[in-house]
Order: C-alpha cells, then structure tokens, then sequence
C-alpha cells in the first residue's frame, strides 16, 4: 500500500503534467490559426487596378520624376520633371482641349514645325 507522503507526490505530479498539457493545448490551437490564417492570406486575389486622385514618381532623392493626375489649372494629364519643372506635359483641359507642351532645361517651348 502507498504512503500518503507517495499520494501527494504522484498528485503534484499529476497536477503539472495537467498544466504543460493545456499549455501545450494552446500552443498548438495558436499554431493552427497561425498556420490557417497564412494559407488563407496566401490565396487572397490581389486587385486588378489601383485607384488614386493622382500618381507621383519619385527619383532616388525623393524629387519629383513624373506625376499622372490633375494639374492646378484643372487639366488631367501626364507630366514629366526635370529639375523641379515640367519638361513633357500631355493634358486634356475641363473644356476638353487636348495639350502638349516640351520644354528645354532653357525653358524654351518646342514647337513643331508644322505647316497646313
């Protein structure tokens, strides 16, 4: 027959074993949602299009490269930087009139040599 000094060593015994298995119970109920949670992220579609009000491209030093999106006039166009200012310009104004404008680091505007 035991002992009681046996009965209550066998019954702490018991009572840690217990703990580590519900820690162990969590852990891994932890782990699954982990692991669910990355396969489900995993097979997320990724959008087709991105929406913006506008589209600015940054060169390495952070200065504005081109931008894709209203103008303070309120034309809507694409713009290309160069030195702080618009080299290349294709816009549509409000009134629907359709711009291009090149410029030179001069600021000289180019015009077509164009005759009707």
């Amino acid at each position: 027959m035991e002992t009681l000094a046996e009965v209550e060593a066998i019954e702490v015994r018991l009572q840690s074993l217990e703990r580590q298995n519900r820690i162990t119970k969590g852990a891994m109920t932890l782990l699954g949602i982990a692991l669910a949670a990355v396969v489900l992220m995993g097979q997320a579609k990724s959008p087709k299009s991105v929406e913006a009000g506008s589209l600015i491209l940054r060169d390495m030093r952070g200065e504005v490269r081109a931008m894709i999106g209203p103008a303070p006039d309120g034309a809507f166009g694409v713009f290309l930087f160069e030195g702080g200012k618009v080299r290349v310009g294709l816009s549509i104004a409000q009134s629907g009139m359709a711009g291009l404008g090149i410029s030179d680091r001069g600021d000289t505007p180019w015009r077509p040599d164009c005759q009707a």
